[in-house]
């Protein structure tokens, strides 16, 4: 590999094991944000270029992936819901061990189903999410970044019930694919200003699809 000359896109898609017509459409669709010499044929792009659009291509390729993720966490949610709105009242279920037995992080907002047993779940923040959307919902699919943390978690909310009386909102999250590699481009340092703001707009973009459909599911 060359280390300090400038690349064709020819090259650049040879060194990431990729289709140039893939590369074109990464670059295309990305066109201004990416660092680039030359017009046309001519046009070359420098080393940064490459961990860039290898991040860009390792978000497309795991964005497939996002809507599983929220099919997966809406069972989670509802299975959690069920369970935790039959045991409230009784002993709490350790929601750290179901934690560490799913990777997923579990949040809860409302009255407390388990009184006098100490915080049964993380504090789902205030403002997150519309609380009144997700009562009048089975679930509602959304992002939001925990306190103190630098990763969005996609997350799936629905109302936790205890007989017919709606006691609050659980919600469970996990970091997406996409997330991670929206993460993998701040942590590389190297990405233009420019490159920052495609970003936040594909971000925006996701969110404003998110609220647009609430439930893949249809549970």
């Amino acid at each position: 590999m060359r280390y300090y000359e400038d690349r064709s896109q020819v090259e650049i898609a040879r060194e990431l094991g990729l289709p140039e017509s893939t590369v074109r459409y990464y670059r295309d669709a990305f066109a201004g944000y990416l660092p680039a010499v030359g017009t046309g044929r001519r046009r070359r792009y420098p080393l940064e270029a490459i961990p860039l659009l290898r991040v860009v291509a390792d978000g497309y390729a795991q964005n497939r992936a996002r809507d599983q993720d929220y099919v997966e966490l809406s069972h989670e949610a509802r299975g959690l819901t069920l369970l935790y709105g039959r045991q409230a009242g009784l002993k709490l279920l350790s929601a750290k061990r179901l934690e560490l037995a799913t990777g997923d992080r579990i949040f809860y907002r409302g009255l407390d189903p388990f009184p006098g047993q100490g915080p049964a779940f993380r504090t789902l923040p205030k403002g997150v999410v519309d609380l009144r959307r997700v009562r009048a919902r089975k679930s509602v699919r959304f992002e939001f970044t925990p306190p103190g943390a630098k990763q969005t978690l996609l997350a799936v909310g629905r109302p936790l019930k205890v007989g017919r009386q709606t006691f609050g909102v659980l919600a469970v999250g996990k970091a997406g694919a996409v997330n991670a590699a929206i993460l993998a481009a701040q942590v590389l340092g190297r990405s233009p200003p420019r490159f920052d703001e495609a970003v936040r707009k594909q971000r925006e973009a996701k969110s404003a699809e998110i609220l647009a459909d609430p439930d893949p599911t249809g549970a």
